[in-house]
């Protein structure tokens, strides 16, 4: 797997009209801001130093519970305590503190800062009391209340005392209460409104959640659904969606000063003076500033009025001329207009759909519909047996409204209506060659759902898992009409005739195995796509043959061609992401019979299994696979379907030589294939169709549990399939073995490639 001057941009339509009836009302808050900002800096900037001082008292590092959701901070009095890794040098904040009103609050970015095991690890403990004083305030024995009785027996050992909550109200159990602590997730939104209200009143809450955790787990579409991002919302505080690193140990280090461009209402001011993308030398505040404020953009709420009004007024000035573009990304020195376009995005997804705009992005990716292009209404029968994307054929035009109408028994089924197929975030790439998100999903959740999106895209309907409503009638209106063939359902003649003209500018290409997404002008020439999809049905079912899994799928494999991806110069999913110019490879016959390693690599990765992948071999037993396919499907010689096979099998005797360290072994994918091959050679395929389906039906119980269980049951079980000791053979390549693993197999006769280990 692998990964400018700018012209100028055209003037273009503003992204978002009600900018313009905002923007008046925004310049005179801006204004106000800048007159106020020399005032409050300085005392800002004392309080926060007195809050570190406070709460890091006697901290050096603190625990990193699970992975924690990093998070966001923008009030002049929230005060970014600890921060942690945002990845590509970034960083980004891990505990904010502040005030509200009479009121202080701490956030935490793991709801197991309240478990035991985050507890007895550094410096956590001592932070947790300190965070109790700290929101107490001036209060000298405050009243401190939890609904988790092991944070009571914490706190009294650091003299502390406090009480466990019932399960009445939450307003009525904090009456007389000073300071509550370990809240999460669970508090009802109910509560968010008369919470707030406590705390500016003079109470403390102490509060933490993963954000990303959150969202896998209840199944909604946004934070802004969330109960503590609302409340702390309101306070200039959210949580983000994304992986918060460590920047030591177990943990985190403190800091005297965590870097103040984390902080979204500094990095905004920073963005705001140093347009001139030419006049900076030093991109690394330009970017940290960057990230900071396009993570806030994410998250702020619509109500806000501490920084979106900011956000609004220079979108109403800018927006028409943000447009990411492979010629011309925004990279590392675009700060400002990256956290714009962000904002854009996340504005587009909250208001009505007909309120939305097209973006001039749209233009140059996913590319123009057509403006005489016949919007229509079609009538589909979904399938709901087969979970995951189900294509319509239809594609959304960029702005305008689309409308889902489904019977009533579908409604509360779990059915969900996306735009696009372009689902890879590119939020944290140091280039955006596109809108970094270029999607959109919506629950089905009434009889009638409508969506529209700045970018446009295909249309889908995502089926969840187990779905139990068979064959539903569905109705999709305001679409487009896009390529699409399925192989079964289509002939080449119509193909050639009709659907390959249709003006969508993406098309799709579908069999029971696979479907492959790409730009239009891709196919507009193809004339037997039958032939091209029973080319990857045979790949399919070669993989699953080998891997033993049924041929007949639940849901199609698909792979997608973008402009830029998440990671890589392909990666594995689903969808399976890859780049434009992988495009004709996926959609002519006669380059998909040339191989493709590529492509076929990644699903091998969809189809490893954990239990014979162990440490080194993540990018070796899906190669494997992928040899399977080439050699069987498309006649390609064991080592001709890549360039370094045929390179690495020179380097072999100087490994051995050097005495065939794992270590080395593990680092070299194609170095590590080469034994895998070697079996192959010998024993042709069956032995690895055997073992692979030995594993399939391995109890629970005996499934490995550790790697060097992986590489002992490895050994064993390809040993019985090839009916011979492999144990030598294992040691010669330097891959370690138990002595029982040894043992299990030494009644085999004994192996060893002819000519091998070299003299």
């Amino acid at each position: 797997m692998t990964r400018s001057l700018r012209p100028r941009r055209p003037a273009l339509a503003l992204a978002f009209a009600r900018f313009a009836a905002l923007a008046a009302h925004a310049a005179l808050v801006t204004l106000f801001a800048l007159a106020t900002l020399f005032t409050a800096a300085p005392r800002a900037r004392a309080q926060s130093t007195e809050a570190l001082k406070e709460l890091l008292d006697g901290v050096e590092t603190l625990a990193a519970p699970g992975t924690p959701s990093p998070l966001a901070a923008w009030s002049k009095e929230a005060w970014v305590v600890l921060a942690g890794s945002g990845g590509k040098g970034i960083r980004a904040p891990a505990i904010v503190a502040g005030r509200a009103g009479s009121g202080r609050f701490v956030a935490l970015p793991h709801n197991g800062y309240f478990a035991g095991a985050a507890l007895e690890k550094a410096g956590t403990a001592r932070f947790l009391a300190n965070a109790v004083r700290f929101c107490a305030g001036s209060k000298r024995e405050p009243v401190v209340a939890t609904r988790n009785a092991e944070l009571v027996a914490l706190l009294e050992k650091q003299g502390i005392a406090a009480r466990a909550l019932g399960n009445a109200p939450l307003l009525q159990e904090l009456k007389g209460v000073d300071v509550v602590i370990g809240l999460s997730s669970e508090l009802a939104m109910d509560d968010v409104a008369p919470l707030e209200a406590w705390v500016r009143a003079g109470g403390g809450i102490i509060a933490g959640q993963c954000a990303w955790g959150w969202l896998q787990v209840s199944g909604k579409a946004s934070l802004d659904e969330n109960s503590l991002q609302r409340l702390f919302g309101r306070f200039g505080v959210a949580w983000t969606e994304g992986y918060l690193g460590k920047t030591g140990g177990d943990g985190f280090n403190t800091e005297r000063e965590p870097p103040r461009l984390t902080h979204a209402e500094y990095a905004f001011d920073y963005l705001s003076k140093h347009t001139n993308p030419e006049a900076v030398k030093n991109d690394t505040p330009m970017f940290q500033a960057s990230a900071t404020v396009t993570a806030v953009a994410q998250v702020i709420p619509p109500d806000d009025t501490l920084l979106r009004p900011r956000l609004v007024s220079v979108g109403a000035k800018k927006a028409a001329a943000v447009n990411p573009t492979a010629e011309a990304p925004l990279g590392r020195l675009a700060g400002g207009d990256r956290a714009l376009l962000a904002f854009l995005i996340r504005e587009s997804e909250r208001i009505a759909p007909g309120e939305v705009k097209a973006l001039a992005a749209a233009q140059s990716f996913p590319g123009p519909v057509p403006s005489d292009a016949p919007r229509t209404t079609q009538k589909r029968t979904l399938d709901t047996a087969r979970p995951r994307w189900h294509s319509t054929g239809l594609y959304a035009a960029p702005g305008e409204p689309i409308t889902l109408r489904v019977p009533a028994e579908a409604v509360a089924a779990g059915l969900v209506l996306q735009v696009g197929a372009h689902t890879d975030l590119l939020y944290d790439q140091e280039q955006w060659k596109r809108v970094p998100k270029a999607f959109l999903r919506r629950p089905v959740t009434a009889l009638a759902t409508t969506i529209a999106t700045p970018l446009g895209g295909l249309i889908y309907v995502d089926v969840p898992e187990g779905c139990p409503l068979g064959a539903v009638e569905i109705e999709i209106s305001g679409g487009v009409k896009a390529p699409w063939f399925v192989l079964g359902r289509d002939d080449d003649a119509t193909w050639a005739a009709t659907l390959r003209t249709k003006p969508a500018p993406w098309a799709e290409l579908e069999c029971d195995r696979i479907i492959v997404t790409v730009p239009s002008s891709a196919i507009r020439n193809l004339a037997a796509p039958s032939e091209l999809m029973e080319l990857w049905a045979k790949g399919a079912d070669a993989m699953a043959t080998l891997v033993g899994v049924p041929r007949a799928r639940k849901s199609p494999e698909r792979f997608v061609a973008d402009v830029q991806i998440s990671a890589g110069y392909m990666h594995s999913g689903y969808p399976i992401m890859t780049h434009l110019d992988a495009a004709p490879a996926m959609s002519d016959p006669a380059e998909l019979k040339k191989g493709q390693w590529g492509l076929w690599h990644e699903l091998g990765h969809n189809h490893q299994e954990g239990d014979w992948t162990f440490e080194g071999t993540g990018e070796v037993t899906n190669n494997v696979l992928c040899v399977h396919v080439l050699e069987t499907v498309f006649g390609i010689p064991t080592r001709k379907g890549h360039d370094a096979l045929e390179g690495t099998v020179a380097k072999i005797p100087a490994y051995l030589a050097s005495g065939a360290n794992f270590e080395e072994w593990k680092s070299d994918p194609f170095l590590a294939l080469q034994m895998y091959l070697q079996v192959r050679e010998q024993f042709g395929w069956e032995p690895y169709q055997k073992a692979f389906n030995d594993y399939r039906s391995l109890p629970r119980r005996e499934k490995p549990r550790t790697d060097e269980a992986k590489r002992d049951l490895w050994l064993v079980t390809l040993s019985r399939a090839t009916h011979r000791n492999l144990g030598p053979f294992f040691t010669a390549w330097g891959v370690p073995t138990s002595d029982a693993a040894r043992a299990a197999v030494a009644d085999l006769l004994a192996w060893m490639p002819e000519g091998f280990p070299p003299k």
